[in-house]
């Protein structure tokens, strides 16, 4: 991949339109990001995360698309599927945050983006007096919703099945404001492809969550309807 890249970035963001956008020259690689999830913000004495779990693709008829919607947010593996990663993260912050004080602000909304629907439910907790950004990051990094639960034994059959390590894919990328409160807030580096400048190769992450009642040949249209953003990069190409 090569060409202008920051035009790539705006294009990808212009396709995508997601709330947590970076671009950034590393310079032996360039990583462009236009994830559409927020992991984690600490602001104005309150830590938030926003997991995103569950997907369904758009549909150019607005009468078939708002039926896809629908059946999205009616559908039972995927409202599974979230609950647990909302469950999943109330324990990750009780671990950092002041007894009683984690609250699930929403839970299962439609978050709508021009390829696909994507389920998010908002959970959001006091930090403790003495937390740190290490201790934050420590007690919640990785995201749930890009681990699974059990967390620690889903990262070990993660790392056992997977041929490489993921690197910036399904990290987090983050800004931290100057200032004496904290002011941070971190994203899912999803939808977000990384430019290596020694070969001009660009590799693209993406994935979905396995359960019990997966089904491959859905779960394969799942990751193409993921990928779909992508079109937007060679229409920028010169």
């Amino acid at each position: 991949m090569t060409g202008d890249l920051l035009a790539a970035q705006r294009a990808l963001v212009a396709a995508q339109r997601g709330t947590c956008s970076a671009f950034i020259d590393a310079g032996d690689r360039t990583i462009l990001s236009a994830s559409p999830e927020r992991f984690v913000t600490w602001r104005d004495g309150v830590l938030t995360t926003t997991p995103m779990k569950g997907t369904a693709p758009r549909s150019t008829d607005p009468a078939e698309d708002a039926r896809l919607r629908a059946a999205l947010l009616a559908s039972p593996k995927e409202r599974a599927e979230n609950v647990m990663i909302v469950d999943l993260l109330r324990n990750d912050l009780s671990r950092v945050c002041v007894d009683g004080s984690v609250r699930v602000e929403r839970l299962l909304e439609c978050e709508s983006y021009p390829t696909v629907h994507q389920v998010t439910s908002t959970i959001s907790c006091t930090p403790r007096s003495d937390l740190t950004l290490a201790g934050m990051l420590g007690a919640l990094f990785p995201c749930g919703s890009i681990t699974g639960a059990p967390k620690l034994s889903t990262m070990q059959v993660i790392a056992a099945l997977e041929d490489s390590p993921r690197d910036v894919y399904c990290g987090a990328i983050g800004v931290l404001a100057p200032g004496e409160e904290m002011d941070a807030s971190f994203s899912v580096a999803i939808r977000t492809p990384v430019v290596d400048h020694a070969d001009g190769s660009a590799v693209y992450g993406v994935g979905g969550g396995i359960t019990w009642d997966s089904d491959a040949a859905a779960e394969l249209e799942e990751v193409r309807v993921k990928s779909r953003v992508l079109e937007a990069l060679t229409e920028s190409a010169p």
